[in-house]
């Protein structure tokens, strides 16, 4: 434990590293989804405000009420957490940007490729006080208006690139036309994406990362990833899979293919679940656990298990949904994937709330001690009882919140200098606290 090279914060609990146990700090979802719009190789940021009020239409292309299934991602998402970092999972090679010949001369082409591209349209229209409007809609609600006396000013704007000819013709008024041509192709998450997409998730806090993809391949690339963030990079993170096989990793949820209905009949596909999940956990709040919790919206569920089936499911490491005795449909049990438990490994690190417990003390101390102690405060017995103070504080509210219990001030906390001058070694002793998830009842006749 004491052999790092670089300052900062590590932590080791009795038994199991804290590399191996934590939870996200952020509570943002990322979200690989297929947009028909938007920047490729990049991460778009994007709140529940944003998509309500329509904020980031022109990054993303979808608005609130769609149906298409990257919308629904969106949508569904964003009844459980705040904000989504959504990656455009793109065909960049058969997609085509739409364009629109708005006059001799005058070619207009999409921003970027895609089907939403046709939902643009532009108009000209004559200004009272000189020159014309170049008006841009989008799906008939107006975008952008650039006054000009010439087509040479004609700028590009957040949904078209234009091109200017030599003798274009005059400017003149124009009924609204619109972009033809764009197409999506076939987009869908490949080795190439889920690289570039690790890549870019190396450098970007967030807490759950969604992998819409039953792909072995691409799954086993995530698992690494999550556990190098985990390990080596300090990033307490968790993906969820579909139809993962057997990952075997508290730092993966396994989701079973399952869809679901909506009240107004919509169809939810097991991509969608995924993105659910993924948002679900990235939003739950310590101490909450996602057991029992109900799938907002939904009325009815694809796949009816039978008792038996739900057990071998949860043995397996899966997570699944079933309407409960009122008829909601719900999380069975909040775990990951981690099926096989040793010494280092102990049954509970399968439980989602634990990790996010663990989590959250992890991260609290590592704030307190990056930010107010390294290379700040002398490795002496003095400043070190501040720093205990600090952790004790800590865990006292963690405590309070109903997430440990039995804490004890006097013997649950040690710290002392470490092998090496600077170094400095903090021993906790928690017992996290499960959420109540089964009853056992004895009725005794009299």
């Amino acid at each position: 434990m004491q052999a790092k090279i670089r300052p900062g914060a590590y932590f080791e609990f009795a038994g199991a590293s804290m590399n191996n146990t934590a939870s996200g700090s952020s509570g943002i979802a990322v979200l690989p989804v297929a947009l028909p719009w938007g920047a490729t190789g990049t991460l778009i940021s994007i709140t529940a405000e944003d998509y309500l009020r329509g904020k980031k239409t022109a990054q993303i292309g979808i608005m609130l009420g769609d149906t298409s299934e990257s919308a629904l991602c969106v949508q569904e998402a964003f009844k459980y957490c705040y904000e989504l970092l959504l990656y455009r999972v793109a065909d960049t090679s058969t997609a085509a940007a739409a364009t629109l010949s708005l006059a001799t001369g005058v070619i207009l082409t999409a921003k970027y490729v895609g089907s939403a591209g046709n939902n643009i349209s532009v108009a000209v229209k004559a200004n009272p006080l000189g020159g014309y409007d170049v008006q841009t809609y989008y799906r008939d609600t107006l975008q952008d208006t650039q006054t000009i006396a010439d087509w040479s000013e004609l700028a590009a704007n957040d949904w078209f690139t234009p091109t200017i000819g030599d003798t274009p013709a005059a400017l003149a008024e124009a009924a609204a036309q619109a972009l033809t041509g764009g197409t999506d192709g076939s987009p869908a998450l490949s080795t190439q994406n889920a690289e570039e997409l690790i890549s870019l998730l190396t450098v970007t806090d967030f807490a759950v990362l969604a992998v819409p993809s039953s792909e072995g391949a691409i799954a086993a690339l995530f698992k690494d990833f999550v556990r190098n963030c985990r390990d080596n990079l300090r990033k307490y993170v968790q993906a969820v899979v579909l139809n993962g096989g057997a990952v075997d990793y508290e730092g993966i949820i396994n989701v079973m293919p399952q869809s679901y209905t909506l009240a107004d009949g919509t169809v939810c596909s097991s991509t969608v679940l995924v993105c659910a999940v993924t948002a679900m956990s990235a939003g739950a709040v310590v101490p909450q656990s996602n057991t029992n919790r109900i799938l907002s919206g939904a009325v009815d569920i694809s796949t009816t298990l039978t008792p038996n089936e739900i057990d071998a499911a949860l043995m397996s490491g899966e997570f699944v949904f079933a309407k409960r005795i009122d008829g909601a449909v719900s999380v069975v049990q909040d775990i990951n994937s981690l099926t096989s438990f040793t010494a280092e490994h102990p049954v509970g690190f399968n439980k989602n709330r634990i990790l996010r417990i663990l989590g959250d003390i992890c991260t609290q101390i590592r704030t307190v001690f990056e930010t107010g102690f390294q290379g700040y405060a002398n490795n002496d017995e003095a400043s070190r009882g501040v720093l205990l103070a600090a952790v004790v504080e800590i865990l006292q509210s963690a405590q309070n919140a109903g997430a440990i219990q039995e804490f004890d001030a006097e013997t649950d906390v040690q710290i002392y200098e470490g092998l090496s001058l600077e170094d400095v070694v903090l021993q906790l002793a928690v017992r996290p606290i499960d959420a109540m998830e089964k009853l056992y009842v004895t009725v005794n006749l009299s």
